[in-house]
């Protein structure tokens, strides 16, 4: 739970240095992972500080559902930004939000901010799954 809680506090800390740093704007679909990223960092902290063993699966079922909102925007990106095609996932429900096809930060052609989501994501779900792992046989 100690290395979720570092996955999370980092995702955090980085999600917020772009936003309010670089200025960068916040989309829909980033929102809607910040909605499942931001809790793990309590649950995992709580977790560990009341050494409670089942908080895997809240961890998990969040960094899951966060997951599926990073794929989502990425596949979009990947489209417009690695393969060339027109962006077509619907984004902005009004013309004061910031769009998703626009991505700020692109490293090395293919790393965008979705990106950086999805492996932190994934790196919480499988955590979470070792932690569920090691509560089995104990």
């Amino acid at each position: 739970m100690k290395l979720i809680g570092l996955f999370s506090g980092f995702s955090i800390l980085g999600a917020l240095v772009y936003q309010y740093l670089y200025l960068s704007p916040v989309c829909p679909l980033c929102w809607w992972q910040r909605i499942f990223i931001f809790p793990i960092a309590i649950v995992a902290a709580v977790s560990v500080a009341t050494r409670t063993q089942t908080n895997h699966f809240i961890t998990g079922i969040m960094g899951t559902l966060g997951l599926l909102f990073a794929s989502y925007h990425y596949y979009g990106h990947f489209q417009k930004y690695v393969l060339g095609n027109p962006f077509l996932i619907p984004c902005s429900t009004s013309a004061l939000e910031p769009s998703c096809s626009e991505s700020p930060i692109i490293i090395f052609d293919f790393i965008t901010i979705p990106f950086m989501g999805m492996l932190a994501l994934s790196a919480i779900v499988w955590l979470s799954y070792l932690a569920y792992q090691k509560s089995q046989q104990a």
